[in-house]
């Protein structure tokens, strides 16, 4: 399960990691995979992450949330 738009923009192992809902044994081997990645694999990770938020400005959330929460003048 994913907040947000977060499966249009995750890509697990890639640039983050997705887990179900409320999955406490899915969270936990996920977190130990994340503790147990080389330096080459987080610089990797960091990189894709980084590549991702350019692609998606706050700029862009911020008019998404604005269009989801005020009325229209």
């Amino acid at each position: 399960d994913a907040a947000g738009s977060g499966l249009e923009r995750i890509a697990n192992g890639v640039n983050g990691f997705l887990f179900s809902d409320g999955n406490v044994e899915e969270l936990s081997h996920l977190l130990e995979s994340a503790i147990s990645m080389s330096e080459v694999e987080w610089l990797h990770m960091k990189t894709e992450c980084r590549r991702l938020a350019l692609e998606w400005p706050v700029e862009y959330n911020l008019e998404v949330l604005k269009d989801l929460f005020l009325e229209p003048s």
